[in-house]
C-alpha cells in the first residue's frame, strides 16, 4: 500500500488472573498447566529468581523432541536451542524468519516472499509439533504461532524414536503447543492497529488475539482456546497479510497415572508472493534509481522472452525514475491462500514408578493454491498426513543396592549412629515402540513461463504486458476452476511408513551417560501423473493419468553418543548419528512421479560433539558445536 502516516496502536488486557505470570506457584497448590506435551521420564526441575521453567532461558525446562525421552538441554547430547513464550512475546515472533535471532546457524531465505521452512547448518529443515512430523512446505503454507507456547529448534536429523526426516536433513523446528491452566482462569486480549516507521512508510495492520482458559473440572479436566484474526495489507503494494486462526486445547486427568493432552488448530490465510525488484543495477541498489521504458526481449526460439534489454535515448543515457521500497513485483490480480486443520492427541499412562506408556496420534489435512501473474500457478487440494507412534518408556536399575554408612555416635558416645544410602547403581532408561506414518498428496505447479523482465514498476503494478495462455503454457486441471498445471510438475502420491525403534539411555556414573538407539523403516510409496486438460487455448486434448510407479525399501538408522558430565555446570558430548530417509518433493515434501527406489533410502551420516555450560549461578548459558555431515541424495551428493 501507499505510505503515509497512520500511527500505531497496540492494547494488551489482561483478563480472570488477578497475579502476575511470574508469581511463584505455592508448593500445595494445583499446577497452572497440564505441563510438557510430550511424554517421558518424570524430572525434577530446579528453577532461580522465582522464573517458571517454561520462562527460563537457560536449560531448565525438560524437552524430549530430540531423544524421545524427557531431559533438559544441558545434558542433551546435541545441538538445541529452546525459544521460551516470553522470548516469543519479547521480540514479536509471528513467523520463522525471527528464529534466526535466537539460535546460531539458522536462516530463513525469502522463499519467494512466503518463508514457511528455515535451513538450518546450510540444509533443509522441517517443522514439527509436540515431536511429530507436519508436512513440508517451502513456501505454500506460513506455519502459524497461534498456539505456540515454546519453540525447540534441533539440529541434524532426528533420533531413533523421533524418526528421520523427508528434506529436514539440517535439522528441524518443534513446536511445543499451548498447555490449558488447572489452577485458575487465565486471559490475556491484544489488538495491533498498525506499524509506525519512520519517514512517512508507515501502515495498517489490524491484528487481534484473545487467548484465555482454566479448569472445567477441578484438578481433572481443563481447556485453553486462543484465537488469533488478523485482516491486514503489509508495507508493499498488493501484499496481502490475512488470516484466521483458532487454537484449542484440553486435558484430561481421569487418574493421577493417566493423561490425556488433545489439541485441534484451523486456519486459514490469505497473501502473497513478493518477488522484489526486477531490472536490478547498481544505480538501484545504491539509489534507488530504476530505468524505465519498454524493454527489448530475447526469445532464443521459445514463445516467451527469457531475458532482454532497455535500449537508451539518443544521448546515449537511460530515462531513470526514483522507485519506492513498497513498489515490488506484484500485481493486484495476485492472490494465495491456504488453509489446515491439524490435531493432535497424546495419552500417558503411568503403570508403575518405572514404566510408562506414551502414545501420540496426529492428523493433518492442508490445502493450498497460488495464482501470480508473473507466471506462477500452484494447486494442491490433497495433501493429508497421519501419524502415531506408541512408546514405552522403562527404566531399569542394574546392580542396585543399599549400604549403611558410619555416622558416628550419640551425645553420650556409646549409641552408634549410622545412615542407609541407596546405590542405583547403572540406570537404564529404555525407549521402545513403533510408529505408522501415512501421507497422500496431490499437487500441481505451473511455472512454464516465469517472465519478469518485461515488467516496468514504474508504470504501477500492470502486469498484462504479456496474454494469459503465452504466460501460463500448462494445461487446465480438471475440477480446479481454471487453475493450470505442467505435466513434469504435476503428481499424486501415496507413502506409507512403518518404523519399528529403540533407544538405551545408560547412566552408568552420573558423569558419565552412553546413549544407543536404533530403527527401521519400512517404506511403501506410490506415485503417478494425474489427468489433465486442454491448453488455455482448447488445443491440445486431454491427456491422460499415467499407471502408477511403486517402490518399496527398508531404511535402517543408528544412533550413539557419550555424555561426560565432570560438574553439574558442565557437560561434553560426543554423537555419531546415520539415518536413512525419503528424498521428497522442494515444494510439498511428496514423492516425484517418476521416481526410483533410490530416492527413498537417502543417507546422512552426522558426526558432532560440544561443550555446554550454565554458568554464573545459572544467569549464563554458553555451548560450543562441532559437526560433519555428508548427505548422499539421489543424483547429487552434499557435504556440510
Amino acid at each position: 500500500m501507499k505510505p503515509g502516516f497512520l500511527g500505531v496502536l497496540s492494547i494488551a488486557i489482561l483478563l480472570f488472573s488477578a497475579n502476575n505470570r511470574l508469581t511463584a506457584q505455592d508448593a500445595t497448590s494445583s499446577p497452572s498447566k497440564s505441563g510438557s506435551a510430550g511424554g517421558g521420564n518424570l524430572q525434577q526441575i530446579v528453577v532461580t529468581a522465582g522464573i517458571p521453567p517454561e520462562d527460563s532461558i537457560l536449560p531448565v525446562a525438560p524437552t524430549d523432541a530430540v531423544l524421545g525421552t524427557s531431559g533438559n538441554i544441558l545434558d542433551i547430547p546435541r545441538g538445541v536451542s529452546r525459544i521460551t513464550q516470553s522470548q516469543l512475546q519479547a521480540r514479536q515472533v509471528e513467523d520463522v524468519v525471527a528464529l534466526t535471532q535466537f539460535s546460531s546457524g539458522v536462516f530463513t531465505g525469502s522463499n519467494f516472499g512466503a518463508p514457511s521452512t528455515p535451513v538450518i547448518r546450510g540444509l533443509p529443515a522441517e517443522m514439527y509439533q509436540n515431536g511429530q512430523r507436519l508436512s513440508y512446505t517451502f513456501d505454500s503454507f506460513i506455519p502459524s504461532f497461534n498456539g505456540v507456547e515454546s519453540v525447540d529448534v534441533v539440529k541434524g536429523p532426528g533420533g531413533p524414536v523421533i524418526g528421520p526426516s523427508n528434506l529436514g536433513v539440517g535439522g528441524y523446528v518443534n513446536f511445543v503447543t499451548k498447555a490449558p491452566y488447572f489452577d485458575r482462569w487465565h486471559g490475556a486480549f491484544t489488538f495491533t492497529l498498525g506499524n509506525l516507521v519512520e519517514g512517512g512508510s508507515s501502515y495498517l495492520r489490524p491484528e487481534w488475539q484473545l487467548d484465555f482458559g482454566g479448569p472445567l473440572i477441578k484438578d481433572k479436566l481443563a481447556i485453553r482456546v486462543s484465537y488469533l484474526g488478523r485482516e491486514a495489507d503489509t508495507y508493499y503494494q498488493n501484499v496481502k497479510d490475512q488470516t484466521q486462526d483458532l487454537f484449542v486445547a484440553l486435558s484430561f486427568i481421569p487418574t493421577p497415572a493417566l493423561t490425556f493432552d488433545y489439541t485441534a488448530q484451523f486456519n486459514e490465510e490469505r497473501f502473497n508472493e513478493n518477488e522484489g525488484f526486477n531490472r536490478v543495477s547498481q544505480q538501484l541498489i545504491d539509489n534507488n534509481t530504476y530505468a524505465t521504458g519498454p524493454i527489448t526481449p530475447f526469445f532464443f526460439g521459445t514463445t516467451f522472452p527469457v531475458g532482454g534489454f532497455i535500449s537508451p535515448s539518443a544521448d546515449g543515457t537511460f530515462h531513470v525514475v526514483k522507485l519506492h521500497n513498497y513498489q515490488t513485483l506484484t500485481s493486484p490480480q495476485d492472490s494465495d491462500y491456504g488453509k489446515r486443520f491439524l490435531t493432535q492427541l497424546i495419552s500417558k499412562a503411568e503403570v508403575s514408578q518405572d514404566f510408562q506408556i506414551v502414545w501420540r496420534t496426529l492428523f493433518e489435512d492442508t490445502q493450498t493454491r497460488k495464482n501470480e501473474a508473473y507466471g506462477y500457478r500452484e494447486y494442491n487440494p490433497i495433501d493429508n498426513i497421519f501419524d502415531t507412534r506408541l512408546e514405552l518408556h522403562w527404566d531399569l536399575h542394574l546392580f542396585e543396592s543399599t549400604s549403611t554408612v558410619n555416622g558416628g555416635y550419640t551425645k553420650d558416645g556409646k549409641t552408634p549412629l549410622s545412615t542407609t544410602v541407596d546405590n542405583p547403581g547403572i540406570v537404564n532408561h529404555l525407549v521402545a515402540g513403533a510408529s505408522y506414518r501415512h501421507e497422500e498428496n496431490r499437487a500441481y505447479q505451473d511455472f512454464t513461463n516465469e517472465t519478469f523482465i518485461p515488467y516496468d514498476l514504474s508504470q504501477g503494478p500492470n502486469f498484462t504486458v504479456l496474454p494469459t495462455n503465452v504466460i501460463f503454457g500448462g494445461r487446465l486441471i480438471p475440477g480446479s476452476g481454471g487453475y493450470t498445471a505442467t505435466p513434469s510438475a504435476s503428481v499424486e502420491s501415496r507413502l506409507n511408513d512403518f518404523g519399528f525403534f529403540a533407544e538405551d539411555s545408560i547412566d552408568f556414573t552420573k558423569w558419565l551417560t552412553v546413549y544407543l538407539g536404533g530403527r527401521f523403516d519400512y517404506i511403501s510409496a506410490k506415485s503417478h501423473r494425474p489427468e489433465l486438460g486442454t491448453f488455455l487455448d482448447g488445443t491440445g486434448g486431454t491427456l491422460a493419468a499415467t499407471p502408477y510407479r511403486s517402490r518399496n525399501t527398508l531404511n535402517p538408522s543408528y544412533f550413539g553418543s557419550i555424555v561426560l558430565k565432570p560438574t553439574s555446570w558442565l557437560t561434553a558430548y560426543a554423537t555419531y548419528n546415520k539415518t536413512n530417509a525419503v528424498q521428497g518433493r522442494t515444494n510439498f515434501g511428496s514423492i516425484p512421479n517418476d521416481f526410483k527406489t533410490a530416492q527413498l533410502a537417502n543417507a546422512v551420516e552426522l558426526y558432532e560433539g560440544g561443550l555446554k555450560a550454565s554458568l554464573l549461578k545459572n544467569t549464563l548459558f554458553a555451548s560450543i558445536t562441532g559437526y560433519y555431515e555428508t548427505y548422499y541424495q539421489y543424483g547429487a551428493n552434499a557435504l556440510r
